[in-house]
């Protein structure tokens, strides 16, 4: 299968995966790991087509998470943060 209908079909499953949801103001597990997955195999793509989509939402609640690192959080950021907009970060030492 080529990447365009992989991306394709990703962005299918995103769409039905924001309409089943029960909270649809929470982005579950699932639908974080394909967003992840759909910008690993396509940053241009994920960001001209699939940031728009789903920024035009306008559902996102501002969850709070704990990253384990700082590689973590980048990886976050650049793949979640278009979407779901700013959020204060606060480092903590454990």
């Amino acid at each position: 299968m080529s990447a365009r209908r992989d991306m394709d079909a990703m962005f299918g499953q995103a769409r039905s995966l924001i309409a089943a949801s029960e909270e649809p103001s929470v982005m579950s597990e699932e639908l974080s790991d394909l967003l992840f997955e759909a910008h690993g195999l396509d940053p241009r793509r994920y960001a001209e087509e699939w940031v728009p989509y789903l920024t035009a939402l306008d559902c996102w609640s501002r969850q709070g998470g704990a990253f384990a690192d700082l590689e973590e959080f980048a990886r976050w950021h650049e793949v979640l943060h278009p979407i779901m907009g700013h959020h204060t970060v606060e480092m903590i030492e454990l």
